[in-house]
């Protein structure tokens, strides 16, 4: 988990170089959106991601790409769009006001370059929950925002029922200490304090997913490993649970006991309640180990590599106990969370960059 620091790091993993063209052709009555993503020699073009989005009217497209990075976004309507190419292990590149003219195609081409790691940046001591995103304690992390519907992973075929990052956005800001990894977060959701999921599904519902790697980002991992991921999965409701997933599936643990969920998480509404302040901390003995002999893992060092991401969840609309359903999943990756190449890479910074 080990790597040198990298200066300058800054939540800038979608800065990099891009080689853009725009150009207007094609016959009448076309409104694609085309073009082709090169990659570094040696690169793959597995998994990568096209996406077109209308900020105005939320309108979203998302593209295919083949085996040589020619991509077709098909039958776009006319508008205003931001582009978002992401990829596995690569900067996410976003290219802003994509002006699609009815009966017109646009080209676009795109040359991504590796990611830079995203900073978290060390805590002098623990934080305690009731330092919410916006305290003296996370200043100095940078903002992770999932704020656009570029980011929706899951759920494409409701996109008609998506109103936008100003009803379903998230911003985030992460810090690490010797004793456990602290998250802030400033949730907008449809419908607040709404899982009616089950214990080992709380994704069905308002909730929050950190997934973590606590060894370097692997661009051929094509299977999680259940030495090395592991994700914390806490229903945004109130009371607020909670639940440890990878081989082993439970309530986390603290000494083989249950641990109290208030000792650890906070979810509180915003003052508009229009969705939720989230505090979490979680120990680095929660995330333990599958296989023969689980144990929880050690604390990341500084300068340390891993990878990780985070997600939101929302309910479907009018769920019920018995209708339990996520509408829609965010990734602050953009990437489909199926497989470890889905994650980004970060490192543990003992100063801010």
């Amino acid at each position: 988990m080990k790597g040198t620091i990298l200066h300058p790091i800054r939540y800038g993993w979608i800065i990099g170089c891009a080689l853009l063209t725009l150009a207007v052709c094609g016959p009448a009555g076309a409104q694609n959106i085309t073009g082709k993503v090169t990659v570094p020699q040696g690169g793959s073009l597995t998994g990568i991601r096209v996406v077109a989005c209308d900020p105005t009217t939320n309108r979203i497209f998302q593209g295919t790409v083949d085996a040589s990075g020619n991509f077709t976004i098909a039958n776009a309507t006319a508008g205003t769009y931001t582009v978002t190419v992401f990829g596995p292990g690569f900067a996410t590149q976003t290219f802003q006001k994509v002006q699609v003219t009815a009966g017109q195609n646009v080209t676009q081409n795109v040359t991504l370059v590796a990611a830079t790691p995203v900073c978290i940046v060390k805590a002098a001591a623990p934080i305690p929950l009731t330092d919410d995103i916006n305290s003296a304690s996370f200043a100095d992390a940078p903002d992770l925002l999932i704020n656009t519907g570029c980011n929706i992973v899951e759920g494409l075929a409701n996109i008609a029922n998506f109103n936008g990052p100003a009803t379903l956005s998230g911003r985030f800001r992460m810090k690490y200490s010797t004793q456990a990894l602290h998250l802030a977060a400033d949730i907008l959701l449809p419908q607040p304090n709404v899982n009616f999921g089950s214990d080992t599904q709380l994704f069905n519902g308002n909730s929050l997913e950190i997934l973590f790697q606590n060894d370097p980002f692997n661009a051929t991992r094509t299977q999680f490993d259940p030495m090395h991921n592991f994700r914390v999965v806490v229903a945004l409701t109130n009371p607020p649970r909670w639940r440890f997933g990878n081989q082993l599936e439970q309530t986390p643990q603290v000494n083989n006991a249950v641990a109290n969920i208030a000792d650890y998480v906070l979810v509180k509404d915003r003052p508009d309640g229009k969705g939720n302040l989230v505090r979490v901390n979680v120990p680095w003995g929660f995330f333990v180990t599958g296989g023969s002999s689980p144990a929880p893992i050690a604390a990341p060092k500084d300068n340390d590599i891993a990878a990780m991401d985070i997600r939101i969840n929302t309910t479907v609309p009018g769920a019920t106990a018995s209708t339990a359903g996520r509408q829609f999943q965010l990734a602050l990756s953009g990437m489909v969370g199926t497989v470890p190449t889905a994650l980004i890479p970060v490192q543990f910074c003992p100063k801010a960059p």
